[in-house]
């Protein structure tokens, strides 16, 4: 039997596992993800669903009578979790069922979220729990606040926030939250039906042939689509769906309700980029861990080889083998074993790969498919020659530089090779709107997903404690669009301001920290906020680290 903290914990672990540190989390809860999280538990489902166990569950834990009762779930649990998590959870998932195009305001959000807890309809705008005091706040929004702290101590970036209208002020956190509806969910499926999209492409592969069918879409999944700061969580939402129907056999008829969902039985992969003293290049498998799931002891059979899979990072598993020029160029399938939960390990055929700097240790010279580049980080993108007039065209309309001139270019994999790479490229203006290339997957992944970003660099990183130490801090860049930006520097409760004041952009600048701790780096710029955390240790802080590092 589960009960109210299972699920919240399961959740916490399914949205936070294996993410890769200073990734935005969204919390999309719906079906398919409760089907999931359901599955990782160790006794089958006593209802019809996951979906209506976690409801009933989250509901018997918060409803007395016909009221709400946010008191039952204030507070961390054990384990250090916001013990609010699933019914934020369950606040999402009433954001999800909402209809294509419902109009969205405080009325229509709590019908959704009524008939989900089985309240009933008093005529009030909000149920009884949840209305709001005069000169005070939502009392859910408490909780909203407690999750986004919670997220920015373990490293991530918290995306729920108010909205800016009367209302939806308050609904805007749960609506935030929604990726994908279940509409739009119906609305892909439809459209990888007809399509006959079988082949395994990897996330921004399939986000741009799903973006060519833009005008076949409804209001809400165009307007994600144009939202370039949700790109790559958008893409990987779209992706987990297009697996999930193809995990289920790509049936015509797995539309709504009588679909069924599984966890995939392929993980993929991206490229690891090393280079030696001499300038040799070796390309590497980088295998994808996926999010919220474990798998253990298991084994990828690569070029007549075994190898074990580790992990590296949140997020991935060490590199394994040698990559060849043929297997870059085609994409290969490799199997994993034992084969009882995962059978395949997927390196996608792609006509390029953007390689950024490791984001551990940027000073490595080690580059791999990490992510998208951010702003003002140079990169490597490795190509095959007939994009290259792509690329000269950024170049030519100062959307991106890179070293040399603009016919320069390095051949890799020998002098027959059709594959080449050029450096420290860096995206310079935000202006792409009017550029058409022959690939637009290349500038789906080159084109800024954001106007703003900050970037630490420099001091004595640890990296076993994910912090620097405090005699050496490292230096802070705010990388803008805009020749100046906000800055403000605090401890990590936000009561202490340590700097506040305009400060040059896409320049290196240092602060004195009064203390050990936990510090809150927040940059504004032209309406966009951007944040990081930097964690600040003493000498005996590392060697505590580095002995629970042993299990010492």
């Amino acid at each position: 039997m589960t009960n109210y903290s299972d699920w919240n914990t399961a959740i916490v672990h399914y949205f936070t596992q294996n993410v890769p540190y200073s990734t935005k989390i969204y919390l999309s809860l719906d079906d398919d993800a409760l089907t999931k999280i359901g599955a990782n538990f160790a006794h089958d489902c006593t209802d019809n669903s996951w979906a209506e166990n976690f409801c009933e569950i989250v509901s018997r834990k918060v409803v007395n009578g016909e009221k709400i009762d946010l008191d039952t779930i204030s507070g961390h649990d054990s384990l250090g979790y916001p013990r609010g998590i699933a019914f934020l959870g369950i606040m999402v998932l009433a954001a999800n069922q909402m209809a294509e195009d419902e109009q969205i305001d405080q009325r229509n959000y709590f019908k959704r979220l009524r008939q989900i807890l089985n309240l009933p309809d008093d005529g009030q705008p909000r149920p009884k729990g949840l209305k709001i005091e005069l000169n005070e706040e939502a009392p859910e929004v408490q909780l909203w606040k407690q999750w986004n702290r919670w997220l920015i101590r373990q490293g991530f970036i918290p995306t729920a926030q108010e909205g800016f209208g009367k209302t939806t002020k308050n609904t805007n956190y749960p609506i935030s939250q929604s990726l994908l509806r279940n509409a739009d969910k119906d609305r892909l499926r439809r459209i990888f039906i007809e399509m006959h999209w079988q082949t395994r492409w990897d996330e921004q592969t399939l986000f741009t042939k799903v973006a060519n069918e833009y005008s076949r879409y409804a209001h809400h999944l165009r307007s994600l689509i144009d939202d370039r700061q949700r790109y790559e969580p958008l893409a990987q939402a779209i992706h987990e769906t297009y697996l999930d129907w193809l995990e289920c056999g790509s049936a015509n008829n797995l539309i709504g309700e009588s679909r069924q969902r599984a966890w995939s039985r392929q993980l993929y992969a991206g490229i690891y980029r090393t280079e030696d003293f001499l300038g040799n290049i070796e390309y590497s498998l980088y295998p994808k861990q996926q999010r919220g799931r474990s798998l253990d002891s298991l084994e990828v059979q690569c070029n007549g080889n075994s190898y074990p899979l580790r992990e590296d990072r949140a997020g991935w598993y060490l590199p394994v083998g040698i990559l060849f020029r043929q297997e870059i160029s085609e994409g290969t399938t490799y199997q994993i074993k034992p084969d009882t939960q995962v059978e395949k390990l997927i390196l996608p055929r792609r006509d390029f790969w953007v390689l950024v700097p490791d984001p551990d240790n940027p000073e490595s010279g080690v580059y791999a498919s990490w992510s998208s580049p951010k702003l003002g980080e140079q990169f490597i993108i490795l190509f095959r020659e007939s994009l290259f007039t792509d690329l000269q065209r950024l170049r030519d309309e100062n959307l991106i530089q890179w070293e040399g001139d603009r016919e320069n270019k390095c051949q890799v994999f020998g002098d027959n090779s059709n594959w080449y790479e050029i450096y420290q490229c860096q995206v310079l203006s935000q202006a792409w709107d009017g550029v058409f290339l022959q690939s637009q997957e290349l500038k789906d992944a080159l084109q800024p997903t954001t106007k703003l970003s900050i970037s630490l660099s420099g001091g004595l990183r640890v990296a076993s404690s994910k912090g620097w130490i405090f005699d050496y801090p490292p230096q802070v860049t705010a990388f803008a669009f805009h020749p100046s930006v906000e800055i403000e520097v605090s401890n990590i409760q936000g009561n202490s301001a340590i700097a506040q004041k305009s400060y040059p952009s896409n320049t290196p600048m240092s602060f004195n920290f009064p203390s050990v701790g936990e510090f809150m780096i927040r940059a504004n710029c032209l309406g966009e906020t951007s944040q990081r955390l930097i964690k600040l240790i003493n000498w005996g802080d590392v060697d505590m680290a580095l002995q629970n590092q042993l299990g010492g």
